[in-house]
């Protein structure tokens, strides 16, 4: 039996993905068919990444704490989302924590993107192993999002922000829970002795 290609596991494991991984991700195939290597592909995925997860922070807070849409967007729009923050932010807006796994499956995707943005030589392989990296991290997000916050970041969200009945707080105090819970988060960091 022949061995299944990088670019045949991306199609499957998009193909086993519930409607809204797979709608979010749509468009994958097509830049992967698109191009002559699979760089811009790699770079398209992590957009994707970090799109859901700066949506996942956005609905999170706004089912959360029901501040005003408008500026929720506008304060989540500014915030720098990094690899080290982004757990951060999530376990101060939800209270909790993401597993580690999650960082474990990104980072040999993120070692690729790092890699290539450097201007470093990756084969195409490497490059579709990325890829499927990043899919498999999206499934499990979504997994661990749904656990501990009742949604799928990577997905369509619809009325994942609404609750009946329940109105946004004024916009003043809205403006004030975000100053709380958005302010600039500094991953902790060991001391020079340790």
């Amino acid at each position: 039996m022949a061995r299944k290609s990088a670019r045949d596991k991306i199609d499957t494991n998009l193909a086993k993905q519930d409607d809204g991984l797979k709608w979010y991700f749509s468009v994958l195939p097509e830049v992967l068919d698109g191009v002559s290597t699979a760089s811009p592909a790699l770079a398209y995925s992590f957009q994707l990444i970090e799109s859901g997860q700066r949506m996942g922070l956005y609905a999170l807070i706004m089912r959360e704490y029901r501040t005003d849409s408008e500026l929720t967007w506008n304060a989540v729009d500014r915030i720098d989302i990094t690899r080290r923050n982004f757990p951060l932010l999530f376990q101060k807006i939800s209270g909790k924590k993401l597993s580690k796994t999650g960082r474990e499956l990104i980072a040999p995707a993120e070692f690729v993107r790092d890699a290539i943005m450097h201007g470093r030589d990756k084969t195409e392989a490497e490059i579709q192993e990325a890829i499927l990296k990043c899919l498999e991290y999206a499934e499990y997000l979504n997994t661990e999002f749904f656990t501990k916050a009742g949604f799928r970041p990577f997905g369509k969200l619809q009325g994942v922000t609404s609750k009946k009945g329940v109105p946004q707080l004024p916009r003043k105090i809205s403006q004030l829970v975000l100053d709380g819970l958005l302010q600039k988060i500094e991953p902790e960091t060991k001391s020079p002795a340790e």
